[in-house]
C-alpha cells in the first residue's frame, strides 16, 4: 500500500464501500468478509498524513489481519500460523511497553471497537439449514428499506469473489444484511462439522472510541443477535439458541 494518494489501489480502498460487492472482486480478497476495520485505519492514516503520499506502513500493520484461527498473512498455513501470531504478538508489546489490554484500550479509544461475535447451529438437519438459507437468499433484493427488530437494513447481498491469479469465480459464500449505523449480519452455512450442517452467524456492530468500549459483545450486539433471527427466520430452527458463541 506504499505511495499513498499516489496509489490508486490504496485510494480505492479509501473510497469503495464494502457493500459494494465489486470490492471485493477488485482487490481478489479470497475469503469471507467479516470484518470491517481496515477501511477506518486507512482513513485515519490519510488524515494523519496531512493528505501526503504515505510511503511506508509498520511492518505489523500489514500483517495483523489474519483469519479468525489466528492467521497473520496471505501465506497462511494452517495451524502453524497460530504460534507466528504469538510472536508477532511478544514484539508489539515488548516495543510498546504495554500490556495487551493497555493496546486494545488505546486501539478502541483512537479508532472505536468492532463489537463481533460468531453464532454457531450445528449439527442441523442439511435440508432445513438448506431452506433457511434459500429463503433468506430469495428475500435479499427486497431487504433494502425494510426494518427487522427495530434496526433499519439499509443494503443485503450475496457476497463473491474472482481469484486475480486463475481467474475463477466463487459464488455464494455468505449471505451478509447491512443496517442503518453501520452494524451486519452475515450468514453462511458450514460443511466442517461430523453431522449435518453448521449455519454460521456473523455479527458486527461499531461503537466510536467515545462511546461504550468496554461492554459484552453479546449486551452490545443485541439488537443485531434480535435482528439477525428475524431476517432469517431462525426460529424455525427450533433451538434456544446457538449451539456455540465465539
Amino acid at each position: 500500500l506504499g505511495g499513498g494518494v499516489d496509489n490508486p489501489v490504496f485510494m480505492e480502498m479509501l473510497n469503495r464501500h464494502k457493500s459494494d460487492p465489486k470490492y471485493k472482486r477488485r482487490f481478489g480478497m479470497a475469503y469471507l468478509d467479516t470484518r470491517r476495520e481496515v477501511e477506518e485505519k486507512l482513513r485515519r492514516l490519510f488524515i494523519k498524513s496531512g493528505g501526503k503520499p504515505i510511503r511506508r506502513f509498520p511492518i505489523y500493520f500489514t500483517l495483523i489481519c489474519g483469519e479468525e484461527s489466528a492467521g497473520t498473512g496471505s501465506d497462511h498455513v494452517r495451524e502453524k500460523d497460530g504460534l507466528w501470531a504469538v510472536l508477532l504478538w511478544l514484539n508489539i508489546l515488548a516495543e510498546r511497553r504495554q500490556s495487551v489490554a493497555e493496546v486494545m484500550a488505546d486501539h478502541w479509544q483512537t479508532y472505536g471497537r468492532d463489537y463481533y461475535s460468531r453464532h454457531d447451529y450445528e449439527a442441523l438437519p442439511t435440508d432445513l439449514a438448506n431452506e433457511v438459507m434459500d429463503g433468506l437468499k430469495a428475500s435479499l433484493a427486497d431487504l433494502p428499506g425494510t426494518s427487522a427488530a427495530d434496526l433499519k437494513i439499509s443494503a443485503a447481498d450475496s457476497f463473491s469473489y474472482s481469484d486475480p491469479v486463475d481467474g475463477s469465480d466463487t459464488q455464494n459464500q455468505g449471505l451478509r444484511v447491512f443496517f442503518e449505523g453501520g452494524a451486519r449480519a452475515v450468514f453462511r452455512l458450514s460443511g466442517t462439522g461430523t453431522v449435518g450442517a453448521t449455519l454460521r452467524v456473523y455479527l458486527e456492530k461499531h461503537v466510536d472510541g467515545a462511546g461504550a468500549l468496554f461492554e459484552d459483545a453479546q449486551d452490545v450486539l443485541a439488537p443485531v443477535i434480535a435482528a439477525a433471527h428475524e431476517v432469517a427466520g431462525l426460529d424455525r430452527l427450533g433451538r434456544d439458541g446457538p449451539d456455540v458463541r465465539t
